[in-house]
């Protein structure tokens, strides 16, 4: 709760207690993993998520690791824990990795941005641009994930916006958005160098507290 609300660093001094009391228990690690990911610290996060697995690879509550390895565009590590999920949870798990891999899904949600662009309908894929960018700006994750939509669905400035909301919540982008193939178009606008510079600055100050 306190990584979604954007105390990434409150929630990393818990995230460390916890673990440091039970260095046993899968979900300690889970927890760890979870604020390393806000943190932009994503082979720190995969590192957590491979010690959970194997305390208790059969704990659902694991699945959200997928997430750190979808960033890390490991997509079958992701499968794996994407695997541990409920049906319906996997099913939009599973469609957001063919997003990020680029590959968008003919059963889009309607209203989507992916949904107008498999009906060749910018319209209709600005308009849910338009939509996401009034949601309540809580939680910097789904911002991310909106933004990686966006680059598949060509439209890499509404990506790089999204990412800009991402940062600001303290979900910090680095390193995925340098390194993930889903947004080298937005790598390749002009604009991107300054939200880079944000990003780093967002990173690191968490490492700085990792470190400490």
């Amino acid at each position: 709760m306190g990584a979604e609300s954007g105390d990434t660093l409150g929630a990393l001094r818990q995230a460390r207690t916890l673990l440091a009391r039970r260095p046993e228990s899968a979900d300690a690690h889970l927890f760890s993993a979870y604020v390393l990911r806000y943190g932009g610290a994503l082979d720190e996060s995969a590192r957590e998520c491979d010690a959970g697995w194997e305390l208790d690879r059969g704990n659902q509550t694991l699945r959200s690791c997928a997430l750190t390895f979808l960033l890390l565009a490991r997509y079958d590590r992701a499968a794996d824990f994407i695997r541990l999920g409920g049906r319906e949870w996997g099913a939009g798990t599973m469609a957001l990795m063919h997003t990020m891999q680029g590959n968008l899904e003919p059963q889009s949600q309607p209203g989507s941005m992916s949904a107008g662009f498999l009906a060749n309908n910018p319209a209709d894929v600005d308009a849910a641009v338009a939509r996401a960018m009034r949601l309540p700006r809580t939680d910097g994750e789904p911002f991310a994930y909106l933004a990686a939509e966006a680059a598949a669905c060509k439209r890499p400035r509404a990506a790089l916006d999204f990412l800009r909301i991402a940062v600001s919540l303290n979900f910090c982008t680095v390193p995925e958005v340098e390194t993930h193939p889903i947004f080298a178009s937005v790598r390749a606008l002009p604009d991107y160098r300054a939200f880079r510079t944000e990003a780093v600055q967002c990173r690191n100050r968490f490492m700085a507290a990792l470190q400490q």
